[in-house]
């Protein structure tokens, strides 16, 4: 996942069961405009030679939703969409 990357969302497809596999996003396409840190998450974590602090960085990117809309959705929440294969990449935008 990339600035600039496009992903159209995968066919809806029903499982044995009759459940439907689909997005929780509902977005048809994103185009990736932008990755911005949303906030950190900070712990103290115990090593042989003292206490560490450990830092996370949460990001979220903004995206043009069907071709006209913006949004910003957090980054990992897309990530998983992309390996579930609800998202397929569709190529990257034009510069």
């Amino acid at each position: 996942m990339f600035v600039g990357s496009i992903y159209h969302r995968h066919e809806k497809e029903t499982t044995e069961l009759g459940f439907v596999d689909d997005s929780m996003l509902g977005y048809d396409t994103i185009e990736i405009m932008e990755r911005v840190l949303s906030g950190t998450e900070s712990r103290n974590v115990k090593v042989p030679h003292g206490p560490r602090r450990v830092v996370t960085y949460c990001y979220t990117v903004r995206c043009i939703v069907d071709g006209n809309d913006v949004a910003e959705i957090d980054e990992d929440l897309l990530n998983e969409e992309i390996m579930y294969g609800f998202y397929k990449f569709h190529g990257r935008s034009r510069p």
